[in-house]
């Protein structure tokens, strides 16, 4: 006969074995387990990944961008978190003209710290390169708000607003860049731009003297002070600036363009022709080129080569003012338009 406590025992040392069974059943291979709490890196993790982050900004200081990319990486695999191997990622694709990767690199890198200013300069600088204007616009004024004395990030968002033709915000921006840095040639050279387009050529002229001072390889500032010499009816220094755009850019054909336009406006017609035939070479489009080389042309008492130019606008130009100028030249010359 069995005790009641022997048999108490049995019973608990049979229950105690169809737990651990099942127990071992649970931890069998190919048996779903509950999802896993995300993982943190640990110490030698976290030290490879900066070990990694570390090379790539090394890289990337060297210019040696495509190595620099794939270390960030690297480290991002080990380190998902790692916010400066983003911004630096971002920052390597920006200068390789990848706008579309720098700008996802720093909306991650905004995503995980958003007081970075300088991941929103340099995605400003990244939507201005896609002519995103009012998202660069966006970007840079964030970036100052957080750090004002970032003087690029005015002299970017005068460039933005310059783009979208709001002249007086974008030379008040440029001013700006100007009181932080007085050496910086493009600020005053696209100020520049800006008030010659607002038809204060005087004050254009003044900063592309200065940009010139800074830099003076700097060709388009000859060119467009020459524009603006140009406008004001000084034809002699126009023709000096365009001269020496053309011995700086000999493929610019405005320069010739508006040489020979200078050139038209001092009765030097010879010279003017031969102007506007070079531009016409480098721009066969140039509808303006021709008409003005009919004008000169004609000017000259050579009516049949007038009629030519003439006609050649008439089969180039969209512009409807131009198309009709030139047709009421050729019927002063008693041709029509063919």
């Amino acid at each position: 006969m069995i005790r009641p406590i022997a048999f108490m025992s049995l019973v608990l040392v049979c229950v105690l074995t169809v737990l651990v069974g099942c127990v071992q059943e649970i931890e069998r291979p190919g048996t779903p387990l509950p999802p896993a709490a995300p993982e943190v890196p640990t110490p030698s993790t976290q030290d490879e990944a900066d070990y990694h982050f570390s090379e790539g900004k090394e890289l990337f200081d060297q210019k040696r961008l495509e190595e620099a990319i794939a270390e960030f990486n690297k480290a991002l695999e080990l380190d998902p978190q790692l916010t400066l191997a983003y911004y630096y990622r971002g920052r390597s694709y920006l200068d390789l003209d990848q706008y579309a990767k720098a700008i996802a690199d720093f909306n991650t890198a905004l995503e995980l710290d958003p007081q970075i200013s300088a991941a929103y300069y340099y995605r400003g600088r990244s939507y201005l390169s896609l002519d995103q204007y009012s998202k660069a616009i966006a970007d840079f004024s964030t970036a100052l708000e957080l750090d004002p004395q970032i003087g690029a990030a005015y002299y970017y968002r005068g460039r933005s607003y310059h783009e979208l033709d709001q002249y007086s915000e974008a030379i008040t921006d440029f001013t700006k860049a100007l009181e932080l840095d007085p050496q910086f040639s493009l600020a005053y050279y696209y100020r520049g731009r800006s008030y010659h387009d607002l038809d204060h050529y005087s004050e254009a002229i003044a900063d592309f003297t200065k940009a010139l001072e800074l830099d003076p390889g700097l060709r388009t500032a000859y060119y467009y002070r020459g524009r603006s010499y140009y406008d004001l009816g000084k034809y002699p220094e126009a023709i000096a600036d365009f001269t020496k755009a053309l011995e700086l850019d000999p493929q610019l054909s405005l320069a010739y363009y508006y040489r020979g336009r200078s050139y038209h406006d001092l009765d030097q017609y010879s010279e003017a022709i031969a102007d506007f035939t070079k531009a016409l070479e480098l721009d066969p489009q140039l509808s303006l080129a021709y008409y003005y080389r009919g004008r000169s042309y004609q000017s000259l008492d050579e009516y049949t080569k007038a009629i030519g130019d003439f006609q050649a606008v008439m089969q180039t130009s969209t512009d409807e003012t131009l198309i009709e100028l030139a047709r009421v030249q050729l019927e002063a010359l008693g041709a029509g338009a063919q």
